[in-house]
């Protein structure tokens, strides 16, 4: 009975940490783990292809390495403050956000942070979106409406 319990255990444990690690790595958001210091220790396949790094690059790299220089001196202050009081939320609210690829090229992101704690310590989850296309298409709406208003004041002179 004993040798049953822990084949069953065993068995229902195994099929969660697949679960978890199919979810990982088949994530259509990039994910990133950073531990209290903001050290990389964990990133999922789709954040390797959003940023361009390959598998071992990040681990162990400060997370401001993925954000542009300009911003990156600020974050080191952000991070420190959100660790005083983590909770899960987005983050820039009414601001755009930037990431920074390994060539150095930026892109739009949205990022959204969920803290969590485990055996080994604290940790910050990141779940980061390219919102490359979603900007395009604002920024064709804003000027779509800028023509629109340029027409109707022409009609109306």
């Amino acid at each position: 009975m004993f040798d049953t319990d822990i084949l069953i255990h065993t068995q229902v444990m195994t099929r969660h940490i697949e679960m978890l690690d199919a979810l990982f790595k088949h994530a259509t958001e990039g994910i990133v783990v950073v531990d209290k210091g903001g050290s990389i220790v964990m990133l999922n396949p789709k954040a390797k292809e959003l940023f361009g790094y390959k598998d071992l690059e990040l681990i162990g790299k400060k997370i401001e390495v993925l954000i542009p220089a300009r911003f990156s001196h600020n974050h080191v202050g952000y991070r420190d403050n959100y660790l005083e009081a983590p909770r899960a939320r987005g983050m820039g609210h009414l601001m755009d956000l930037f990431a920074r690829r390994c060539d150095g090229s930026e892109f739009p992101v949205e990022v959204s942070l969920s803290p969590f704690k485990t055996s080994d310590g604290e940790f910050v989850v990141s779940f980061v979106i390219d919102i490359t296309e979603r900007k395009k298409q604002e920024n064709r709406i804003i000027e779509a409406n800028l023509e629109i208003q340029k027409l109707n004041a022409e009609l109306d002179a």
